[in-house]
């Protein structure tokens, strides 16, 4: 996962990802109240390793290589920006 864990409101917090495994969605929170930055990291770090396997769980569940998101992302990276000129890779990115 590319977020960071970040400080606000006198205490760690990290945005938690979730696997909905009865509409197949995935959702994300806030979660926080960790005294210490590597409180915060541990937590993160196990949330988003549970949230990889559920993730993996879902798309054998419903028989999908790729979420949207990472179809969007492949996309975008391999087959639309490479064959643009820099001012569109520029919006894009």
């Amino acid at each position: 996962m590319d977020n960071k864990v970040y400080f606000v409101d006198d205490s760690w917090n990290f945005v938690k990802y979730t696997v909905n495994f009865k509409n197949f969605t995935i959702t994300y929170a806030q979660k926080g109240g960790y005294k210490t930055k590597e409180d915060a990291e541990k937590e993160k770090m196990k949330a988003d390793l549970n949230y990889q396997k559920d993730l993996e769980k879902i798309k054998k569940i419903a028989n999908a290589r790729y979420t949207f998101k990472e179809y969007v992302m492949y996309w975008l990276d391999e087959c639309f920006l490479p064959n643009t000129d820099t001012s569109t890779k520029s919006i894009g990115n």
